[in-house]
């Protein structure tokens, strides 16, 4: 049996909406900064998805933290929700939480007697998910991002492979590592930057 074809890869470039190759080689060339990109075409920020290693690109539930609503969360509601600690850890100063099938991120907490009593200051129906009202009692997680560590082009099978890691720090339990393997198929990728 013959070994796979695995390729480096350093960035790829997703299809979608009518994006092309040729926009993705445009999107390329262009300036190199962020600021340089805004400046030549305000397009790049909403036709140019790009992926490249330490990128965040899925969330893990983080299982050492369990809690639910106290009240109802009004969609586009973005003061704060309220929440009680059912089991674990608190909910971290800032970060992300999956709230029902919507992801929200929020800036601050409240605590009241060492437990996390609400997360402020929301931001809602990230990562593609709704924006939608949940009702009391409705399960709360935090998420911790998973960073792509590398991505490779299996040439035998026509697909990209995405390696991703994440660690969920505990107070009291053991930290959990998880590493997962996406794949996308080449079909969906617009253009490839390989390592060199």
């Amino acid at each position: 049996m013959a070994a796979l074809t695995l390729l480096p890869v350093d960035t790829i470039y997703l299809t979608y909406d009518g994006y092309t190759t040729a926009d993705a080689l445009d999107y390329a060339e262009s300036p190199s900064t962020l600021a340089e990109k805004i400046a030549d075409s305000s397009t790049y920020l909403t036709k140019v998805r790009s992926l490249t290693v330490g990128d965040d690109y899925s969330y893990t539930i983080n299982a050492n933290t369990i809690a639910s609503t106290t009240g109802t969360l009004a969609a586009a509601a973005t003061s704060s929700v309220g929440l009680v600690m059912i089991a674990g850890d608190n909910f971290p100063a800032s970060g992300k939480a999956l709230i029902g099938a919507e992801v929200i991120s929020y800036a601050t907490t409240t605590e009241v007697a060492s437990s996390t009593t609400a997360l402020n200051t929301l931001a809602r129906g990230l990562s593609g998910t709704v924006d939608v009202s949940h009702s009391t009692s409705t399960g709360i997680f935090p998420i911790v991002a998973g960073s792509v560590i590398s991505i490779d082009h299996n040439k035998d099978d026509d697909v990209f492979n995405i390696h991703t890691s994440c660690t969920i720090p505990s107070a009291q339990y053991a930290t959990i590592v998880e590493n997962n393997l996406f794949t996308i198929p080449a079909s969906e990728v617009a253009m490839v930057k390989y390592v060199a």
